[in-house]
């Protein structure tokens, strides 16, 4: 077997016995620390291996969240040049022995294969030094290789903090206005949702809205109006990482809203457009191969039918988070005579959404109305947080202002969210 290695940013062909001599020579010696690894001799040699995590990852575009989690996996690599830093060009440790580890890497990374350690091999410490790329297919190497070389495509930092069990933070976009986006943007924010449902927010101009956050390093959402597969392709071909789906309240609708959003074979998204690869630094091919992995899935449960159906709905494979519509939940929850759920009646409901989430692997979410209440929301399990708006934002500090010159005044509620 051969296999084509980048080595100093040129291919070289070597034979499978050749790069086990090279990243195997001494897979059962103990590294005394964290770099202290042997050279690759492979004609003319690849940089010495190193261990993750160790000092600051040196990759970019896709490959910084496979290092996090390789990192966090106690793996080791080989780093090669590229034209815009160091890419991860092999991987090892004990939790890629697994075929099954190894399909679920392919199906997160968007990729038909990838180098891994030889099947085997005893693994009884992250600090052993060997790096084996056995790889049966040679095509397979060189594909993943080369595309080490050139993919720079950029993650979706929100979906991956959810992956992770982290909370996120973000707020909604009322006002459709491309200079707060900008400014929001860049504040720190996980993400933001522009709200197409209530906000009168043409395609063109949410386009515009998408890029400029993207282009800020931060997450664009849509807020669809519903669940169909013209909205959702429309708003992802505009731009957006992903869709949050309001009134799901059954498992049919979640599979629609889900397929919507996934190219075939998982979905029955078309293909078309170039704004959606710009925004992901990528080309139109390479968008196409990993947007199914990249592309964020929120569906809302607004109502008691949404919280009755919660298990089949939040099992849906491709279902990425679940997010809490407060207000319209509390008025689905209205009695005949129209008399509304007392606060404890709606927090079970909560409740209920939460412990749903949790049995299903789903992260949860919900709107809060200040940091406080995202917080609070934090501690118990939630990870999808929408804090008020940049409606709400600017009518809450024009509000403490106004209090402080006019304490007189009559106060009126001009906007919620």
């Amino acid at each position: 077997m051969t296999a084509t290695v980048l080595a100093e940013g040129q291919h070289q062909r070597v034979t499978a016995a050749q790069m086990n001599m090279a990243f195997g020579q001494k897979r059962h010696a103990r590294s005394a620390s964290p770099g202290a690894l042997p050279q690759a001799t492979v004609s003319g040699g690849l940089r010495p291996n190193r261990f993750l995590g160790c000092g600051r990852w040196p990759a970019v575009g896709c490959f910084r969240d496979l290092a996090r989690e390789l990192a966090r996996r106690s793996a080791v690599y080989s780093r090669v040049p590229s034209r815009r830093g160091w890419l991860a060009s092999g991987i090892g440790g004990p939790s890629f022995e697994s075929g099954a580890t190894d399909r679920a890497m392919q199906r997160r990374f968007g990729l038909i294969g990838w180098v891994y350690t030889s099947r085997g091999s005893k693994w009884h410490s992250a600090r052993r030094t060997s790096v084996r790329l056995c790889h049966t297919e040679p095509d397979v190497c060189e594909a993943i290789l080369t595309r080490a070389r050139y993919n720079t495509m950029k993650i979706n930092t929100a979906k991956e903090k959810l992956r992770r069990g982290e909370p996120t933070f973000g707020t909604w976009l009322s006002l459709g206005n491309l200079y707060a986006a900008r400014i929001l943007a860049r504040m720190g924010w996980d993400w933001l949702t522009l709200d197409l449902e209530h906000s009168p927010v043409d395609l063109e101009q949410a386009a515009a809205i998408f890029g400029a956050i993207a282009d800020a390093g931060c997450v664009p959402l849509a807020r669809v109006p519903e669940g169909s597969h013209a909205w959702i392709k429309r708003v992802l071909d505009a731009g957006a990482m992903g869709v949050v789906v309001p009134m799901v309240d059954t498992a049919e609708q979640a599979a629609a809203a889900i397929a919507a959003a996934r190219f075939p074979p998982q979905g029955t998204r078309s293909t078309g457009g170039g704004l959606h690869a710009l925004n992901f630094s990528a080309t139109p091919d390479e968008y196409y191969t990993a947007a199914n992995d990249q592309i964020l899935v929120v569906l809302q449960t607004e109502s008691p039918r949404g919280v009755a159906n919660a298990d089949a709905i939040y099992g849906q494979r491709g279902c990425d988070a679940i997010f809490v519509g407060p207000s319209d939940l509390r008025f689905q929850m209205r009695a005949a005579d129209g008399t509304f759920p007392t606060p404890d009646e709606h927090e079970a409901m909560v409740q209920q959404v939460i412990a749903a989430g949790r049995r299903a692997g789903v992260p949860t979410g919900i709107h809060t109305m200040d940091s406080d209440s995202a917080r609070q929301r934090a501690d118990q399990g939630m990870q999808f947080l929408a804090v008020a708006s940049d409606l709400r934002l600017m009518t809450q500090q024009a509000e403490t202002f106004l209090d402080a010159l006019c304490p007189d005044r009559r106060r009126t509620q001009t906007a919620k969210y």
